[in-house]
């Protein structure tokens, strides 16, 4: 739930200085590079008493260690504990040799599908790290998403089996097939290399799916590895990344960080073109609500006409306020989990289309999932069942919790 204030309003805007020090030189340090304005504060801050270990805790959680370990050392090199700044070099080197492997098993999985005529554009992950932040280090990511064209996934799936991943659940060909085909990506994984398998951009979050056809005309590309990777235009990234963070609920750090990067970076950002796409899709307030927290968090200067543009939504500045404030409010780090009720209203501030907020919400409800398929076993042939497994699922599990 968003904070609220004791005259009972949501917080009209978030007030860093209510935040722990730690928290407020967390976000200092979550920018590739810090203005010469923040300097002087980063080193104060730093040269408090802080608690370092709960930093770096944070930091880990929120994903962003490598941004710190990179602007500490630049800036404050000897203020840190020795043992602090071991750990986290650690980490960073550790997070650095993960991503070489990943971008190999990437590069091969691209040499693949180029030999087999599949057209794919690279999302997020490695592409995101070298084009955005500028190095593959920067960020933390576990996996590989591919964006393909739905027709080629059943072949790409047997391509990746060939070459020695298996399925993320233990079905026979035909249930995974089926059970793919309900949703919208397929994971494989080998070695600790997690391919996720993508044919639709926005987990059908809306009535107007995104697929591979109509983001060809806007792909560019980014050097990695010594080979070119199709990657999503400047402007579609943007969208992807709002939406991203609305589906997960902003709850880290480094997805504000990722979307205020992307606007500092792309400085020829098309705002009208992304302003279009959002409308198109019904996904307005979704791309408003991440500039607005990255520009809370992050101190993001946005242009003009972007501004004109969030001002028609003073209902979402305060939700991003809530979402600032409640992104360091949990003490156990872990993702925090909505209650339905909490999801439904969630979603019905940020989603522009009424009928795609029914369609959405109702998806938990009766949409076959991993764990249906697992519950009970049953032919693919049998695969329409499931929409009466998961109702029937549901109400036995939340009816032992309401007993209890």
């Amino acid at each position: 739930m968003l904070p609220v204030l004791p005259n009972g309003e949501a917080a009209i805007y978030f007030q860093r200085k209510k935040m722990r020090d730690e928290e407020r030189l967390l976000l200092l340090c979550s920018c590739v590079d810090i203005q010469q304005s923040d300097v002087k504060q980063l080193r104060e801050i730093a040269e408090s008493r802080l608690d370092w270990e709960y930093l770096m805790k944070i930091s880990v959680f929120h994903r962003v260690y490598p941004l710190l370990y990179r602007n500490i050392i630049k800036i404050v090199p000897d203020v840190p504990p020795e043992h602090i700044l071991s750990q986290l070099k650690e980490k960073v080197m550790r997070n650095g040799a993960k991503n070489l492997f990943l971008v190999s098993q990437l590069t091969a999985l691209l040499n693949m599908l180029k030999e087999h005529d599949i057209p794919v554009v690279v999302f997020k992950g490695p592409v995101l790290a070298e084009d955005v932040f500028g190095n593959i280090g920067l960020r933390s990511f576990s996996d590989l998403d591919l964006l393909i064209s739905h027709d080629h996934i059943k072949r790409t799936v047997s391509l990746l089996e060939e070459k020695g991943f298996h399925q993320d659940i233990d079905l026979s060909p035909e249930q995974y097939e089926k059970l793919v085909d309900k949703g919208y990506h397929a994971v494989l994984i080998k070695d600790g290399a997690i391919v996720e398998l993508h044919w639709e951009m926005t987990g059908r979050y809306f009535s107007k799916n995104i697929g591979i056809e109509s983001l060809m005309p806007r792909v560019e590309s980014v050097e990695l590895a010594g080979i070119k990777v199709p990657t999503l235009g400047s402007e579609d990234l943007l969208l992807y990344l709002c939406i991203h963070g609305c589906r997960h609920y902003w709850f880290q750090l480094d997805a504000v960080c990722c979307v205020a990067e992307l606007v500092k970076k792309r400085t020829a950002l098309d705002w009208d073109l992304v302003f279009r796409l959002a409308r198109e899709l019904g996904a307005l307030k979704m791309v408003c609500l991440g500039l607005l927290l990255a520009r809370q968090l992050l101190e993001l200067t946005l242009p003009d006409s972007v501004e004109n543009v969030l001002s028609n939504y003073p209902k979402l500045e305060k939700n991003a306020s809530g979402l600032a404030e409640r992104i360091f409010s949990s003490t156990e780090f872990i993702e925090s989990q909505m209650r339905y009720r909490e999801y439904v209203t969630y979603h019905y501030t940020i989603m522009d289309k009424t009928a795609d907020w029914l369609h959405y919400c109702l998806r938990p409800l009766l949409n076959p999932t991993h764990s249906d398929w697992l519950w009970l076993r049953l032919p693919a042939s049998l695969s329409l069942l499931y929409y009466i497994v998961r109702p029937l699922r549901l109400t036995g599990k939340y009816a032992k919790k309401m007993f209890r």
